[in-house]
């Protein structure tokens, strides 16, 4: 995977996660069409202002975690 495809990917999970969706299904080999459905872990909920930036930044964090220990 490139890096280019990394930061598409980082940022289509992280976009998931802050939908609420559940699960994500990454290719992690586009040579052999290998896929994998991760689960995405529950985004942060605060009744604070200004907590949209923080959010992304979370979703962001935990969607680069899950790409480096799927893919490396």
């Amino acid at each position: 995977m490139t890096l280019k495809e990394k930061i598409e990917e980082t940022n289509l999970m992280a976009d998931a996660i802050l939908r609420g969706d559940r699960f994500y299904e990454l290719c992690v080999n586009k040579k052999d069409d290998k896929w994998r459905v991760i689960r995405l872990p529950s985004i942060q909920v605060s009744d604070e202002p200004n907590t949209g930036p923080n959010r992304r930044a979370y979703a962001v964090s935990m969607a680069i975690a899950i790409l480096v220990n799927r893919t490396g």
